[in-house]
C-alpha cells in the first residue's frame, strides 16, 4: 500500500519535472525566435547602409571631377562613409554575437 503511494508520488514528481522542462524549452524557443528576428532586422539595416554607401561613392566620383570647391563636401561625405562602415562593422559583430548565442 505504502509502496503504491510512493510510486504515485514519484510519477507525479517526474510529470512535474517534464512540464517544467517543456516550459523552459518553450521559453528558449521564443527567445531564439526573437533573436532570429533581431538578426534579420540587423541584416536589413546593413543592406540599407551598404546601398547608401554605394550611392555616396558614386556621388563622390561625380563631385571629384566637378570642382575644387566641392572638396570640403567630398571630405565630409568620406567621413560619413567611414562612420557608416564603422556602424556596419558594429552591427555585423553584434549579429555574430547573437548568432553564437543562438548556437549555444
Amino acid at each position: 500500500g505504502t509502496q503504491a503511494k510512493k510510486d504515485r508520488a514519484q510519477v507525479k514528481q517526474q510529470v512535474d519535472q517534464m512540464k517544467q522542462q517543456e516550459y523552459l524549452i518553450k521559453q528558449l524557443t521564443d527567445q531564439m525566435k526573437k533573436q532570429g528576428d533581431q538578426i534579420k532586422q540587423l541584416g536589413d539595416q546593413i543592406k540599407i547602409q551598404k546601398d547608401q554607401i554605394k550611392v555616396q561613392k558614386d556621388q563622390i566620383k561625380q563631385q571629384g571631377t566637378q570642382a575644387k570647391k566641392d572638396r570640403a563636401q567630398v571630405k565630409q561625405q568620406v567621413d560619413q562613409m567611414k562612420q557608416q562602415e564603422y556602424l556596419i562593422k558594429q552591427l555585423t559583430d553584434q549579429m555574430k554575437k547573437q548568432g553564437d548565442q543562438i548556437k549555444q
